[in-house]
């Protein structure tokens, strides 16, 4: 399998899984172990069995195929720059154990050019409706989109801003619930939009002239802590389904979704800052406005751009960017917090 040059050591073995051939040897049983040396040491090792292989870290107490090998060599056999059998033979890495397994390497773990990523045919969240993870993820935001355009606006009764995004919400997520189970956009919006209804009926003020800024807030609260107390980033539980099951628990897959849900939640963070100056300077709430809807289009450029981006030129350690991406929002939260301080003070 041929990686990125920019791929690490590590990422280059925990990449492995997502190109493995089962049908190569059929009923394969095997832990293969790397002992690495050099500037990438440590110990990882590939689990096969039941026709499906694990990367994982650390090794095990009887490897069938022991691989010992410096970092650099074995990344520059992956990448096509080393021929494995002479390097072998010329003792740049040692094996021990079931030698068999080297000799169908080529077969059991292909060409990632050869392998097709996209989700198969008919892999979608459960259901009747025919919709895969990017329409879903479409639908659940018409809710929130229908309260930011009608709050305040037009004259229209809070049972169309709140109602009907309300309405709207309680039906997904009454449906998810009985396929499968909601995801954070949904059960962000029911949580949403229940408060806004009880805050609508109760009359109280501060709501009928904050609610569209508090919008923005909770929904940038609901991407971010997607990343702080979530299994899976927010974005990632939508697009996961356009992507074939062994990206799922790849850690890049994993750290690009985390990146975009945090830009997402700081974009909303942002719109409701802008939004918030376009109450307090109502004499320019027009450019206030325009700015604050402004700020959607680099998010739309981040989201497009960095898939393809962060595969080609990957982060080097993906926890230690994770740790970091979850300290950012940690940040835009208390930031949040201060935000909806500041606006029951006004």
């Amino acid at each position: 399998m041929n990686h990125p040059p920019s791929f690490t050591l590590k990422q280059t073995l925990e990449a492995m899984p997502l190109v493995f051939n089962p049908g190569a040897i059929p009923g394969l049983t095997a832990e293969i172990q790397f002992n690495v040396s050099g500037s990438e040491p440590g110990v990882y090792t590939l689990q096969i069995s039941n026709n499906a292989c694990v990367f994982r870290d650390g090794g095990c107490s009887e490897p069938t195929l022991s691989i010992s090998t410096p970092s650099e060599i074995w990344l520059g056999i992956s990448r096509g720059e080393i021929n494995g059998q002479e390097a072998l033979m010329k003792g740049l890495y040692t094996v021990q154990g079931d030698v068999s397994l080297l000799l169908k390497w080529g077969a059991l773990f292909q060409s990632g050019e050869d392998i097709d990523f996209r989700a198969p045919a008919g892999q979608r969240p459960a259901g009747p409706l025919p919709w895969n993870g990017t329409v879903w993820m479409t639908v659940a935001f018409i809710p929130w989109i229908i309260h930011l355009i009608t709050f305040g606006s037009f004259g229209l009764s809070p049972l169309v801003s709140i109602g009907l995004p309300w309405l709207l919400v309680t039906l997904m997520v009454v449906y998810r619930l009985h396929y499968n189970r909601p995801d954070w956009l949904e059960l962000g919006g029911l949580a949403f939009f229940t408060l806004g209804g009880i805050l609508t009926l109760a009359d109280v003020r501060v709501f009928h002239t904050w609610g569209s800024i508090w919008s923005n807030l909770f929904l940038g609260l609901v991407w971010l802590a997607s990343l702080l107390v979530g299994k899976e980033p927010l974005s990632m539980q939508y697009v996961r389904w356009n992507f074939d099951r062994r990206l799922w628990g790849y850690s890049l897959f994993i750290y690009i979704n985390a990146a975009i849900s945090l830009v997402w939640g700081f974009q909303s963070v942002l719109a409701g800052i802008i939004g918030s100056l376009g109450i307090l300077y109502a004499s320019h709430s027009a450019v206030f406005i325009i700015l604050r809807y402004l700020t959607l289009l680099p998010a739309y450029y981040f989201t497009g751009w960095y898939p393809k981006a962060g595969m080609q030129k990957p982060v080097k350690d993906t926890r230690q960017a994770m740790r970091r991406l979850r300290a950012a929002g940690a940040a835009g939260i208390v930031l949040i917090c201060l935000e909806l301080a500041i606006s029951l003070m006004v």
